[in-house]
């Protein structure tokens, strides 16, 4: 089963909403966005509305209520569920693919007995489902998983639990306070008690005696009485009797003074009706002899014209070929309409491409178009090299005039000869004054300049080694103030981190301008001596030296750039040659199509393009030309049809539908009057039959009236029907009689001592002397009932009041409530065993499937930590196994751990569950406390699930939306409004 489509009318603040659900859809947004609305929407729809206090999700601006959902089931195919509040839970209709309907009785069978509180437990869960994990015992846990696995809850364990405190607080074997061990200490002290007052009973036994004496005598008196009370009814019936037996006499013999009468059986009665009938049905003959009369003087007044009506098959050919003789007419029309346009198409191709030949004769193949291609191709690379060939060409030129007159200008800027040898005689002389006038004073600095570099290099460490002091100091005091808030310390500490590092970078740079002053001075020292002229000849030798190098490179670079503009000229020349290849090839193509020579070479696809589409214009013509030839060869035929038609009907109208629509008129009227003619004969033979049959039921009603005569004796109407009334008379007394009959055989029934032959006059006295009789006995009754009660009276003056009749009612009223807390304790137990049973055939047969199950899902949902789940049994708990071996309770892991432990049995519940159809998982921000590598492997593990099951994901929780495609995702605003 896979949800396709949430059809929402109207659901709490959901209204006129429609959610297209996937096999794998995830519902995100924020708090109050409609998730749980949804969630309880495909439950009600499914199983009906909530109801008995619970919240109904009525939607608050008054709108439609309720919705449906439209289902993919593999019984019954694609279905829609409709539920609209009609009655409490709403009324559901089922619309089927077919088009048929259903209700709730489908619904069941679409469902397979699924009801809310399963669908809850197995297949709809959140994270609240362990929500008291933590608060069940060591030895409670086994049985609380199995709960939790077997159903979804906890319901299990809470139903254990409770019987067993209601077996406890009915009974414990050695216990005080529950209700059956009271009640035994109570029934104990009310026996004792009952037997006291047992010892005081046998002081009067005597009246018992009396009164069980006078208790016989009174039940004998009472048989006596109820003979005689047979007895009087019997007097009274028997009185009852004597008047009807009277009148019994006298319709004997009234019967017996009549004289035997062979008149018919209810003869008057069967008389009238048979001359009723034989009324109507010569009334009927008289009725058909007029209708043929009239029949056959329509049947002569009747002219038909047949030579019409042999057109009949014409007419109706016409009739039905006028559709297609309209439609090609319409036909010419639009193919002549197309061929204008196809010959302004063909005339714009033509002048397009200034084309003047025969289409058709152009070879428009695959290969000529591919030949053009590469023409065009090969044209377009030549452009293009031309291009590149100008601008390298202009680069080459422009780079080569400027490295020529670099050199010019390096080469005129050399020293002579003349001048290069007094610059170099006059560097000799003054060597050697140099060199021996400083060389003192060199060494001096030297030793001056290492002295205070190694002085320099104390400072510095001494120096770094406070400024490390200072900033750790200053960031401890920094830190005590962020973690103190203390504003004012703060800014004191910022303040002097800044000073700190403003003064050492400012020494830092005062002992780098001592080193630059050193190395001034030593510079200088180096030239002193030296004359300006000396100095001046030293740079220009310099410099003629840097000129010769500089020349040596301009020359090599002018001539890389000559070798450069040669390679661009033959590459010149190269083009040339293709491109004259090229075009004489391309004009050769333009003279065989027939195109102008004018034409560019870029426009030479386009132009094959327009030649294609040009012959192909011209197929089309050709083809519309020969379907116009037969189309107007179709109308022709049809219309030299209509026209011989139209001599023959003597119809005249120039518009064909009208004139084929009165020619069926007229054939319809030819028709309907053959059709009339050959109705009326039918129907004249139909009346002839029946006048027939109408005659031989008079002749049997005519025989039918001489046969009651018959029996009656009579030879006239009037003779029979005297006879008949004195036929009556004696019939009404024979039922009187009957009547007498039954009321005595009724009485007579009730008669036990007497019978009908006892009745004579001296009833009435008999009667009398009973009644007098049954008030004696009534008397001497009274007599001794009040004997048997004055020894009751002194009997329960004996037992001291009704304090014994106390006792008696409490012992019986204390066993029966012994009888029903013992009841109460066996059906706890009986049930406790049935629970015990169930829960050990779920540990043997079911649980190790589901375990296995879970086990996979739980190591995948772990990422391999842990790599078993170990079955519990009534000994120990649930235990999982870590990939190290070592064995854990679930009360000893994490709470996520444990949610993943119970997920993955919700999830193999769920894929266990042996149903026909596979319903849909529903996951409400159940994985919320897993960590990233987890969620990841969950997430991994539904979409594995979601290749069987549907699975619907509600969160609101944006960082798992990245585990998900963009297809899969509903963003629900505020107000569930999809994003």
């Amino acid at each position: 089963m896979k949800i396709e489509v949430l059809h929402i009318y109207g659901y709490g603040r959901l209204e006129n909403r429609e959610y297209t659900l996937s096999q794998l859809s995830v519902l995100y947004g924020e708090n109050e966005a409609g998730k749980s609305t949804i969630r309880s929407f495909i439950k009600s729809i499914l199983f009906g509305f909530p109801t008995r206090g619970q919240y109904r999700y009525e939607p608050r601006t008054g709108g439609r209520y309720g919705g449906a959902l439209t289902l993919q089931t593999n019984q019954y195919g694609r279905i829609k569920i409709e539920r609209l509040p009609k009655t409490a839970v709403g009324e559901v209709t089922i619309y089927l693919e077919d088009g048929t309907r259903g209700g709730e009785e489908l619904l069941e069978g679409i469902l397979q007995g699924m009801d809310s509180t399963l669908f809850d437990s197995i297949f709809s869960f959140d994270v609240h489902g362990l929500q008291n994990i933590h608060t069940v015992s060591r030895e409670e846990l086994g049985s609380y998983l199995f709960s939790a696995g077997a159903i979804g809850t906890d319901a299990i364990l809470q139903l254990e639990k409770k019987l067993d405190s209601g077996m406890e607080a009915l009974f414990k074997p050695n216990g005080r306070k529950p209700l059956v061990n009271a009640a035994l200490q109570e029934a104990s002290k009310l026996k004792e008690e009952l037997e006291r007052w047992q010892h005081k009973l046998d002081t009067y036994k005597d009246w018992a005696s009396k009164k069980r004496s006078s208790e016989e005598k009174l039940t004998e008196l009472q048989l006596e009485q109820e003979q005689l009370r047979l007895a009087i009814r019997d007097y009274e019936t028997m009185t009852t009797l004597q008047p009807l037996q009277l009148e019994k006499k006298k319709y004997e013999s009234f019967l017996s003074s009549v004289a035997a009468s062979s008149f018919p059986v209810n003869g008057i009665n069967r008389y009238e009706r048979l001359l009723e009938e034989w009324k109507a049905i010569r009334l009927r003959l008289q009725t058909l002899r007029k209708k043929i009369e009239d029949a056959e003087q329509t049947i002569e007044s009747f002219s038909t014209r047949q030579h019409i009506l042999e057109q009949e098959a014409v007419v109706e050919a016409c009739r039905l070929g006028y559709m297609s003789y309209e439609t090609a007419k319409r036909d010419v029309l639009s193919l002549q309409t197309e061929l204008a346009r196809l010959e302004e198409e063909k005339q714009e191709l033509r002048t397009s491409i200034g084309f003047s030949g025969d289409a058709l004769l152009f070879h428009a193949s695959l290969s000529a178009k591919e030949g053009v291609m590469e023409a065009a191709q090969a044209f377009k690379r030549l452009t293009e090299q031309k291009q590149q060939l100008d601008e390298q060409f202009a680069a080459a030129k422009e780079l080569l005039e400027q490295l020529e007159e670099q050199v010019r200008y390096v080469a005129g800027s050399l020293l002579s000869a003349t001048e290069r040898m007094q610059c170099e005689k006059l560097l000799e002389n003054e060597a050697f004054t140099e060199a021996a006038a400083s060389t003192h004073m060199l060494h001096l600095l030297k030793e001056k300049q290492g002295r205070q570099a190694e002085e320099e290099l104390i400072r510095r460490k001494k120096r770094n080694v406070l400024f490390y002091i200072l900033l750790s100091v200053n960031s401890i005091v920094l830190a005590a103030s962020l973690f103190l808030n203390v504003k004012l310390v703060l800014f004191a500490c910022l303040f002097a981190f800044v000073c700190i590092v403003l003064f050492f970078t400012v020494g830092s740079n005062k002992q780098q301008s001592l080193a630059l002053e050193l190395e001034k001075d030593l510079a200088a020292l180096q030239g002193m001596g030296r004359s300006e002229e000396t100095i001046q000849a030293k740079h220009r030798l310099h410099m003629d030296d840097e000129r010769k190098q500089q020349l040596e490179r301009e020359q090599f670079k002018l001539q890389q750039a000559e070798r450069a503009y040669e390679r661009i000229v033959s590459q010149y020349e190269e083009w040339e040659k293709n491109m004259y290849v090229l075009q004489k090839e391309v004009q050769a193509w333009k003279e065989k199509t027939g195109l102008p020579s004018a034409l560019p070479a870029a426009q030479l696809i386009p132009a094959f393009e327009r030649l294609e589409k040009l012959q192909q214009g011209e197929r089309e013509t050709i083809k519309r030309k020969e379907r116009i030839g037969l189309l107007e060869g179709e109308t022709k035929t049809f219309e030299k049809k209509l026209r011989g038609l139209q001599d023959i009907f003597a119809v005249r109208d120039e518009n064909s539908a009208a004139l084929l629509y009165g020619m069926s008129e007229i054939l319809k009227e030819e028709k309907q009057k053959v059709q009339q003619h050959q109705q009326l004969k039918q129907q004249i033979v139909q009346w002839e039959i029946e006048i027939q049959e109408l005659q031989i039921i008079d002749s049997k009603l005519e025989q039918e009236r001489d046969t009651l005569w018959s029996s009656a004796d009579a030879q006239t109407e009037e003779q029979f029907v005297i006879r008949g009334q004195k036929a009556e008379k004696a019939h009404e007394a024979q039922k009187q009689l009957s009547f007498l009959e039954v009321q005595i055989e009724v009485l007579r029934t009730r008669l036990v001592n007497l019978s009908i032959a006892d009745i004579g006059e001296d009833c009435a006295a008999l009667l009398q002397e009973a009644v007098k009789k049954q008030q004696r006995l009534h008397e001497m009754q009274q007599q001794l009932q009040h004997e048997a009660a004055t020894c009751t009276a002194e009997m329960t003056a004996l037992e001291n009041g009704s304090t014994y009749r106390d006792i008696v009612h409490e012992w019986e009223a204390k066993r029966s409530q012994l009888r029903e807390l013992v009841k109460k304790w066996s059906a706890y137990a009986v049930a406790k065993a049935a629970l015990q049973n169930t829960t050990a055939r779920y540990y043997k047969e079911r649980l190790p499937l589901i375990l296995k199950k879970a086990e996979r899902y739980f190591t995948h949902v772990t990422n391999g930590q842990y790599t078993r789940l170990l079955t519990p049994s009534a000994e120990q708990a649930l235990q999982v196994e870590r990939k190290d071996g070592q064995r854990f309770f679930c009360h000893e892991l994490s709470q996520a751990t444990t949610e993943q432990v119970y997920l993955s049995l919700r999830l193999a519940l769920a894929c266990a569950y042996d149903v026909q159809e596979s319903y849909p998982l529903i996951i409400d921000d159940s994985f919320v406390h897993f960590d990233a590598v987890r969620t990841k492997q969950t997430i991994e593990l539904i979409k594995e699930i979601v290749k069987e099951r549907q699975v619907i994901v509600f969160t609101c929780h944006p960082h798992l939306l990245s585990h998900f495609s963009e297809d899969t995702v509903i963003v629900l605003k505020n107000g569930a409004e999809p994003a």
